[in-house]
C-alpha cells in the first residue's frame, strides 16, 4: 500500500490502521524502538523523519553509535 520510507539510511514502510484511521510505523535496523505516527498523508513522511531525528539525538545522548543494522541505499 505505502513505498518504503528512507531517510539518512534509515527505513520504514508505513501501516494505516482503518479503525483509528492512523498511519503509523516503526524505524527499521534500529535497537529498542522508534516509531512513528500520523493522522494525514501529508504528514506521515515528517514523523518518519521526525522519529529517526529523534533516535540519533538519543543515542548521540546515550554515547551509542545510531547506525541502523541494515543500510538503505537512496
Amino acid at each position: 500500500m505505502f513505498e518504503k520510507l528512507v531517510y539518512k539510511g534509515f527505513s520504514s514502510t508505513p501501516n494505516y490502521d482503518i479503525e483509528d484511521k492512523l498511519i503509523y510505523g516503526t524505524v527499521d535496523g534500529v535497537e529498542g524502538l522508534a516509531e512513528y505516527e500520523s493522522d494525514t498523508l501529508e504528514g506521515v513522511e515528517q514523523a518518519f523523519r521526525d522519529a529517526v531525528d529523534d533516535y540519533i539525538e538519543g543515542c548521540d545522548e546515550a554515547g551509542v553509535p545510531a547506525n541502523p543494522r541494515i543500510l538503505v541505499l537512496a
